[in-house]
Order: structure tokens, then sequence, then C-alpha cells
């Protein structure tokens, strides 16, 4: 797994394979992206826990890897202007990952991890679909690894903390 500009670009390729309808292609495109982020993306935090006995016993975890758990809907917004029309989009995007969460490992509890993205999609100047599938898929991978969650919990009978350290 990781995420890579090459995969989401065949991902939202194959996702909008034949949709001539504007809100279908949206559709489409978005569940392409979450499918891809879901199956791909690695979360990295290191932890630092111990045991709230005295004396504290350390986790012998150091790190784990968590997955992104995708939710939220794109809506057109049809507006004329390609500057217009990709601001309205990253800020649906933003607002839609938002919702997404990260999913840590078997026995772990911990408090919501929520990713908030900053993808900001800029007009490429592509004069071919592949190029421009390429500059959105740059875009939004490059966007959601900007992201820092992090979070508090619990492993086992072990108490601490995950450090974000990188999407990939």
């Amino acid at each position: 797994m990781a995420m890579s500009i090459s995969g989401l670009t065949e991902a939202i390729k194959s996702g909008n394979q034949g949709k001539d309808n504007p809100s279908d292609a949206l559709s489409s495109f978005w569940k392409a992206v979450c499918d891809y982020v879901e199956s791909n993306a690695e979360v990295v935090y290191a932890w630092a826990a111990a045991t709230t006995s005295t004396p504290p016993t350390p986790d012998p975890m150091t790190s784990w890897t968590g997955t992104i758990k995708t939710s939220g809907n794109l809506s057109l917004c049809n507006l004329n202007t390609p500057d217009t029309a990709l601001a309205a989009v990253s800020s649906q995007m933003n607002a839609a990952a938002a919702l997404w969460v990260v999913e840590p490992p078997a026995g772990f509890s911990l408090s919501p991890m929520v990713i908030i993205p900053t993808i900001n999609l800029t007009k490429s100047g592509a004069t071919d679909r592949d190029t421009a599938l390429k500059s959105i898929a740059t875009d939004i991978i490059n966007g959601i690894k900007a992201a820092t969650p992090a979070s508090s919990g619990s492993h086992g009978s072990y108490v601490g903390v995950a450090t974000f350290t990188i999407i990939n």
C-alpha cells in the first residue's frame, strides 16, 4: 500500500469511464478517490504509552500504521470559469474529507483522528485528459498528505499518545 499519483490517476480514469452525465461523473470521480484512499493510504504514527501502575511499564509498541475511512459526497457547482469551479470543488472535497477518520490497528482505542486536508485543485493548463487527471491526482494526494491528525488513547493496558508521522 501507499498512495501514488499514477495509481490515483488510473483509479479516477477507470471510475469515470463512460460517464457522460456531469452528476454521475462527479459522483464516480469522488467514489474513485475515496475507494483509492481507503485501499492505499497508510497513516503512520509514533506511539508513546505506558501502564498506569507504579512503576509504569512502557508499551513495547512504539509505532503503528492506520488506514483512512472515507465518507462524504460532492455536488455540481455549475460555475462557468475554471478558477471558480476548481475552488468550489476543492472546498467541497475538503469539507467531505474533513469527515474522514484514521482507523488504528486492532487493539487500540483512540479518540477520533479526523483528517483535515488542504486539497487545492489548480488549473494545470493541460491539453489532454491524462495530463489533466495527473494534475488533479497530484493536488489531491498533496492535500491529503498535508493533513496532521493526532490522538491519545489506549492499547491494551497501556495509555499514551499517538503522534502523527506521515501519510503515505
